[in-house]
């Protein structure tokens, strides 16, 4: 007589979303679905905050002007909705928190562009 086969151990038999190929599902553990967050590094953001500002001041007088008025709303709509997505949790959250840090961004932005072009030696002229 031939000996009954073992059962398979629990830790190797895959949860059915994970045969299948799909991604986690809602019945899956959290620790599971964590796996998912976004892993765009916080130096992607902090890097596009202060770009404007260090091109204002090492560059020219064109160069602070496009820092100012170009990239740093652009830079801050890039940080907003990475930090929005890393940081919320739900779709919902992610997209509340990326409206409401966008602004934030745009004022450390504007501000390090600003400074950026007065020590720079760059003046805008109003007149």
């Amino acid at each position: 007589m031939d000996p009954a086969p073992n059962p398979p151990d629990a830790s190797t038999v895959p949860s059915p979303s994970q045969a299948s190929g799909q991604p986690h599902s809602k019945t899956d553990p959290p620790s599971a679905r964590a796996e998912e967050k976004s892993n765009t590094p916080f130096w992607i953001a902090l890097g596009s905050i202060t770009f404007p500002g260090l091109i204002a001041l090492m560059g020219t007088d064109e160069a602070g002007s496009i820092a100012a008025l170009l990239l740093a709303p652009l830079g801050s709509l890039v940080a907003g909705v990475l930090l929005g997505v890393r940081l919320g949790k739900q779709p919902v959250h992610q997209i509340l928190l990326s409206i409401a840090l966008i602004p934030i961004c745009l004022v450390a932005c504007e501000s390090l562009a600003a400074a950026g072009c007065s020590l720079g030696g760059f003046k805008m002229n109003f007149q």
